[in-house]
């Protein structure tokens, strides 16, 4: 009877083994893909660039280079300019179209503070 009791223990313990040996093999596929999927989505970031045109252009003429119209956030249409959400290959195949005469990465831009006035003299 305790023969039969060892190799029952050793026979669940072999199969516990195994088990956790193929869920960490699952698991390593499974962190691969995320972080493939991950790096993918990091390409394909969006930032906002604004770009300034040498002509008028039109969403259809921005949609021959892959920009939708859902990436346009805003127009300006009196200084041919747009503000637009590209990734890097939207960016790289619109930087040298011949009617892109500017394009820059949109930043917060702001006054730099200036010095404090002495206003103890006022009263």
């Amino acid at each position: 009877m305790k023969r039969f009791l060892v190799a029952l223990f050793l026979s669940v313990f072999l199969v516990a083994c195994t088990t956790s040996q193929n869920d960490d093999e699952n698991t390593k596929d499974v962190e691969e893909k995320t972080s493939e999927q991950k790096e993918e989505k990091e390409a394909l970031k969006k930032t906002r660039y604004i770009i300034s045109f040498s002509e008028p252009v039109t969403v259809e003429v921005l949609e021959e280079y892959d920009v939708k119209e859902s990436d346009v956030v805003n127009e300006m249409d009196n200084l041919n300019m747009k503000t637009i959400d590209l990734d890097e290959n939207q960016y790289e195949k619109i930087k040298d179209a011949p009617f892109v005469s500017h394009i820059e990465e949109d930043e917060a831009v702001g006054v730099p503070p200036g010095e404090k006035e002495d206003k103890s003299d006022e009263m």
